[in-house]
């Protein structure tokens, strides 16, 4: 690219503001006059001819649009693609390596069909990234798995050897092996593999704004390109009140506690481009996916809001709530009998201790031995039932709570996501609901289960948040935190329920599990006396009768 910038120094072209030259196989940059004649200044105007070539591509090919309070977004292009090859140079590339991923020409020239412009997208999202932040335009650049996976809708391609792979793992895999993108070998401690990408130059051929008007679209990719359009942007208001919320407290973070020079080079990337490549996505479950949900808890922990530490509040055994109550409506409409060991388990889960229940009702030596037993069960119930059956997990909880696991297949039969997005759909429809309480009083905002906010509103945030759960019927565990950052860190759990006769006697009888749980401070429900002796020496068998 040096060497491309030291002609352009030695070419003698004049050029009007705006006016469009042609470079090329259908490739155009757009490039300003530069009034500036002293050959004395010659390296000034080498400087400014390369920003306007990077950041004029970028403007031109966008649209500028603003909202009722002048918050301007640079939405994404919907004229060009800026890539390092003509459409179908690059189209043949990918051709000759999906080939082997996918097994006969028939499949590829139906997967590009529908997907060639995503392939685009990732080359475009690179080089636009470096163009707009003034880099290196074959510089790497850091590119977010996640929000790749939630704007190709979770697709998964079908390989010829019968495996899945998302596409948005497809996109860069295939990307690389055509010699089109390269991966940076500096790897992260934490996650072992680097997600910083670079566009390699093809031979014959320079960076340059290729016309979409050229590329035949499908129907169907015409709303990927409608999404895009509010992916990459300095400003990036949506529509919807919560978006907005959720905006407005990611541009009021402050990071000025956060060592940078102790995270990975992985949390580095998320660093550097929370501030540089902001982006939020509403996903089909109705979740929000954002630059702030991105941040690992590495760099969270250290966040301030106005001066103030950043506390959390979430609930406990979230999924697990969410799953009873969709495996309890289908019940109920089946008009089946609920089993004792499905109330059992839906107590516990109510007490925050789900996980301690499937663990012979023991608590977990180690919190990383909890975790993977958290996740073991999470990977064996969103699993295709095939699958979840296979998973060494499978016996041990199918013997506890057998009718959740019969009804949660009966929900998998025919499309295995279904649970996934059953229980993402549950999950939004609570949390905003709480957060749309407090959104307007408290700087605030959502992560998946959870709510980040001030920590001098923790009791405004506990208080109504507790005040909505109700409303909606929710029994959960809610746990707060407000970090080590606050001199007076402290924790602790509220119960947003009274607690009845079975909770209590499930906390009196595994006071190991339970030893945290200060019942003097809970709510009860009102219920007739207690019988004189209920407090004797055999008050843990009458305990257990109540049950």
């Amino acid at each position: 690219m040096e060497k491309d910038f030291k002609k352009l120094k030695q070419a003698k072209m004049k050029r009007k503001k705006n006016e469009v030259n042609q470079t090329g196989s259908s490739g155009v940059f757009l490039q300003r006059n530069n009034p500036i004649n002293d050959p004395n200044q010659a390296d000034l105007r080498v400087k400014e001819l390369e920003k306007m070539c990077t950041y004029s591509n970028l403007i031109n090919s966008s649209s500028i649009d603003s909202d009722e309070s002048s918050n301007k977004s640079i939405s994404y292009p919907k004229k060009y693609f800026f890539l390092n090859a003509p459409f179908e140079v690059i189209r043949n590339k990918i051709s000759v390596v999906l080939i082997d991923y996918l097994g006969d020409e028939l499949k590829v020239n139906n997967h590009l069909k529908y997907h060639l412009v995503k392939y685009l997208y990732v080359i475009d999202r690179i080089l636009r990234a470096n163009a707009y932040w003034k880099k290196r335009i074959e510089g790497f650049h850091f590119i977010d798995y996640q929000s790749l996976y939630f704007i190709t809708n979770h697709k998964s391609i079908q390989l010829k050897n019968g495996d899945k792979m998302t596409l948005a793992r497809m996109l860069t895999k295939v990307l690389i092996d055509s010699k089109l993108l390269k991966r940076s070998n500096l790897y992260s401690k934490v996650q072992k593999k680097s997600y910083e990408y670079k566009v390699l130059k093809v031979r014959g051929y320079d960076f340059m704004l290729y016309p979409l008007n050229e590329l035949n679209i499908q129907i169907t990719e015409q709303s990927f390109l409608e999404k895009i359009s509010l992916h990459l942007a300095k400003k990036f208001y949506l529509e919807d009140e919560i978006a907005k919320k959720l905006s407005e407290w990611m541009e009021k973070l402050d990071f000025s506690q956060v060592k940078v020079h102790k995270l990975s080079k992985n949390h580095q990337n998320i660093f550097f481009l929370f501030e540089e490549s902001k982006f939020q996505v509403f996903s089909d479950s109705g979740r929000f996916y954002n630059s702030f949900t991105n941040l690992p808890k590495t760099i969270r922990k250290f966040l301030r809001v106005e001066g103030e530490p950043i506390g959390e509040l979430d609930m406990a055994n979230a999924q697990a709530i969410f799953l009873n109550r969709i495996i309890l409506e289908r019940l109920e409409n089946l008009g089946v009998d609920i089993l004792d060991s499905t109330r059992e388990f839906i107590i516990w889960s109510e007490l925050g201790k789900a996980f301690e229940f499937l663990n012979d009702k023991k608590s977990f030596k180690h919190g990383k031995t909890r975790k993977s037993f958290k996740e073991s069960f999470w990977a064996m119930i969103m699993d295709s039932n095939d699958g979840s059956k296979s998973n060494d997990l499978y016996s041990q909880v199918y013997e506890l709570i057998p009718q959740i696991l019969d009804e949660v297949e009966e929900i998998k039969r025919g499309n295995y996501k279904k649970i996934s997005y059953l229980l993402q759909k549950e999950e939004s429809r609570v949390i905003q609901s709480c957060y749309k309480e407090i959104m307007n009083e408290v700087i605030s905002s959502t992560l998946h289960d959870g709510i980040y906010f001030q920590i001098s509103k923790k009791d405004f945030v506990v208080n109504n948040v507790i005040d909505v759960l109700r409303k909606l019927q929710i029994k959960c565990t809610l746990k707060w935190d407000l970090g080590f950052r606050n001199k007076s860190a402290k924790n602790g759990i509220e119960i947003s329920f009274p607690l009845e006769l079975d909770h209590l006697g499930v906390i009196e009888n595994n006071p190991k599990v339970f030893r945290k749980y200060p019942l003097w401070k809970f709510d009860t429900v009102d219920v007739e006396s207690y019988p004189e002796d209920l407090f004797n020496d055999d008050s843990d068998e009458l305990i257990n009768d109540l049950k």
